[in-house]
């Protein structure tokens, strides 16, 4: 990505489980934020499970871009995933280079209610046209610090070497399923060249 870009935002058609939606992708010195509204969540239209909210506008929403965020309400299955075709991000001149590692890091913010998250690990998976990489982690550490945003690293790669084929990164707790998990609030992730 060429970060002299600056502040740039592309409204896209993403074809999500409820249907296609116009969702915002935006690039803002040299890192691209996409929402969760650009993203695939299992049972997102089911107003008993999660919740779209919109984000005050204050120093995140001015940061990242995102002006709305979901609300995990409960989910016993917690699966979140987003792809993006590599051409159609080169044609909006947002191009990964092979030369640069990146990191995808989700924005997430746990409420003070939040519940069923201790010794859960949390897989985020990450295909690109040349790798494939999982990581876990236990989110209960952040609960602790409930109401603040935490940037949660997905994974590192490197950027791919081809401009075809997709980039595909998602969140996943589907091994208890008996185990219900909630108050946690994601406003999407970004993707940015590590230093």
């Amino acid at each position: 990505m060429d970060a002299n870009h600056g502040d740039k935002a592309y409204h896209v058609a993403v074809d999500v489980h409820s249907g296609t939606h116009e969702a915002l992708i935006r690039e803002k010195h040299g890192a691209i934020h996409i929402s969760a509204k650009a993203m695939n969540i299992a049972w997102a239209s089911d107003n008993r499970f999660w919740e779209w909210i919109h984000l005050p506008n204050d120093d995140f929403t001015g940061k990242y871009g995102f002006a709305t965020a979901v609300e995990l309400k409960q989910v016993s299955w917690l699966e979140v995933d987003g792809t993006m075709d590599l051409v159609k991000l080169a044609e909006l001149g947002l191009s990964l280079s092979h030369e640069k590692t990146y990191e995808i890091v989700y924005h997430i913010k746990f409420k003070d209610d939040a519940f069923g998250w201790q010794n859960l690990p949390v897989t985020f998976a990450l295909i690109t046209p040349e790798e494939q990489k999982h990581r876990s982690e236990v989110l209960e550490s952040r609960r602790g610090h409930s109401n603040q945003w935490h940037e949660v690293l997905g994974n590192e790669f490197k950027g791919p070497t081809t401009s075809t084929g997709k980039l595909s990164f998602g969140m996943f707790e589907t091994s208890s399923n008996e185990k219900w998990k909630g108050g946690m609030i994601l406003a999407g992730v970004t993707i940015r060249a590590k230093n």
